[in-house]
C-alpha cells in the first residue's frame, strides 16, 4: 500500500505553504546562522524559503518520491539534497550550525533504539554550539481513547487535477508502543474515500521528550508552548501563542510567538551558547496542544 510520501501532489494539498511555519524555523536558524540541514525535508516547504533567505541549506528525507517533488520545486534555488533515514545517518565531514525536523516528523520515530539512534546522529553533525530545533504536538488523552471507528477531520484543499480533496482519519492507539496507528481518507465531491493512507505516529508525552534527548547524548536547551487556534478550542491558558495542528498528523503551522521557555541562564541572561554546547548537542523542542474535532 503506498504511504502519504508516494504522493507529494496529495502531501501538498494538506500541507501547503504556511508562512508562521517559515517564520519560526528562520528565526531559529538566523539565532545561529551559516548551514541548515532539513531532515524529513519533504517537498522542501521549508528548506527553498531557507535557502533563498541565505543560508546553505542541505534537505534530507528517506523518500525518493519527495526529495524529487522539492528538486522541481527548488529550480533556480542552491539547494543540496540527500535520501537517508534519519534515525541513522552519516554526511561525512559535515556539520551544520542549525538542524531542523518540522511538522511533527519526529514522530515518525517510534522505539527508543530509533530514538537514540536520531540524536546521536544529530549530535554528530551538530557543530560547535549548533542546535537542534523540532516541533510537536502533546498527545491528547482524550482522543487517544476515542472509538477507532470514530472519524476525525484532518484538513482539505484544492488539488491541481481532482479539485477540492478532504481528509478525515481514524486513529487506533497502542498504550503499550505509544503508537497511534492512524488511518487518513481521501475524498472529493465526485469520490468518498478514493484514496486510504496508513502511518504510525509515536506519542510523546512532554516529560519524555527530555529523557529520549538524554539518551542520544544531547540535552534539551529550550522548551517552548503553543496552542491551537482560538477558533477550535477554548481554554488554553493565554500564555501560549496561536497555532493550527491536524489532530494526529503534522501541524497546518508552527508556533507564532516564543511564548514560553525553559532556558539555561546565567546572570539573570538567556545563555546563547553554554561553553559545554561545544562538546554535547543541545536541542529545542515546541509543543502544540492538541484539540479533538468529529465528523458529524
Amino acid at each position: 500500500m503506498q504511504t502519504l510520501y508516494d504522493r507529494p501532489d496529495l502531501y501538498d494539498v494538506i500541507a501547503p505553504h504556511d508562512p508562521t511555519l517559515e517564520a519560526f524555523y528562520l528565526s531559529r536558524a538566523r539565532e545561529r546562522g551559516g548551514r541548515v540541514l532539513d531532515l524529513a525535508c519533504g517537498s522542501g516547504r521549508l528548506s527553498i524559503p531557507l535557502a533563498r533567505a541565505g543560508f546553505k541549506v542541505t534537505a534530507a528525507d528517506l523518500s525518493g518520491a519527495m526529495l524529487q517533488r522539492a528538486r522541481q520545486a527548488a529550480a533556480g534555488v542552491e539547494v543540496e539534497f540527500a535520501e537517508l533515514d534519519m534515525r541513522d545517518f552519516d554526511l561525512p565531514g559535515r556539520t551544520f550550525e542549525t538542524i531542523i525536523v518540522a511538522m511533527n516528523s519526529i514522530l515518525h520515530v517510534q522505539s527508543l533504539e530509533d530514538f537514540r539512534g536520531f540524536f546521536q546522529s544529530v549530535a554528530r553533525h551538530l557543530a560547535p554550539c549548533g542546535r537542534l530545533a523540532f516541533d510537536a504536538f502533546v498527545p491528547s488523552v482524550a482522543l487517544l481513547g476515542s472509538s477507532p471507528e470514530q472519524r476525525h477531520p484532518v484538513g482539505d484543499g484544492v488539488h491541481e487535477a481532482l479539485g477540492r480533496v478532504s481528509v478525515d482519519e481514524t486513529i487506533r492507539y497502542d498504550p503499550l508502543t505509544q503508537i497511534n496507528h492512524v488511518d487518513w481518507y481521501w475524498s472529493t465531491a465526485a469520490e468518498k474515500d478514493f484514496w486510504r493512507t496508513p502511518m504510525q505516529m509515536r506519542q510523546i508525552f512532554p516529560q519524555e521528550m527530555p529523557l529520549l534527548i538524554a539518551s542520544g547524548g544531547m540535552r534539551l536547551v529550550e522548551r517552548l508552548g503553543t496552542s491551537t487556534s482560538a477558533r477550535s478550542r477554548r481554554g488554553v491558558t493565554g500564555r501560549f501563542a496561536s497555532a493550527r495542528r491536524h489532530s494526529s498528523g503534522r501541524p497546518r503551522s508552527a508556533p507564532r510567538l516564543l511564548a514560553r521557555s525553559d532556558q539555561l541562564r546565567r546572570g539573570g541572561q538567556s545563555e546563547a551558547c553554554p561553553p559545554s554546547s561545544a562538546r554535547l548537542g543541545t536541542a529545542l523542542c515546541a509543543f502544540a496542544y492538541p484539540t479533538i474535532r468529529t465528523v458529524s
